[in-house]
């Protein structure tokens, strides 16, 4: 299988997958830990996939969906009941999965408070 960089939001002509990364900088889990010496940590927020790995939110892009992004928002929407601000949206990467197939990554930055919420 490959998985050769393409330009990022390059559309596939078979299929498009699309994946967010949520994470919060400077977060503060341990603190109040007696002999806490981790006082800073950046976190990322994954799910159990249905073959139980660790990955990112995200599917299967439909032709209903506009763009790449509100393809994305559907996902998390129908995935985790959050409703993504699209302009926070960061493209990370776009790969060829398979001849004429596409995967899209983005990031998410949230605030600690709101990446606690949307974990729980």
């Amino acid at each position: 299988m490959s998985k050769a960089e393409v330009p990022l939001g390059q559309m596939g002509k078979r299929a498009n997958f699309v994946f967010c990364f949520f994470y919060a900088k400077e977060c503060t889990p341990y603190a109040g830990y007696e002999l806490n010496d981790i006082p800073v940590v950046n976190l990322v927020l994954l799910q159990v996939r249905w073959d139980g790995l660790l990955g990112a939110c995200g599917g299967t892009v439909e032709s209903t969906d506009k763009s790449l992004e509100d393809a994305l928002q559907r996902e998390v929407q129908e995935e985790m009941n959050y409703i993504i601000d699209k302009s926070r949206l960061s493209p990370l990467k776009s790969l060829e999965l398979f001849p004429e197939g596409h995967s899209h990554s983005y990031s998410y930055e949230m605030t600690y408070a709101e990446l606690k919420k949307l974990r729980d």
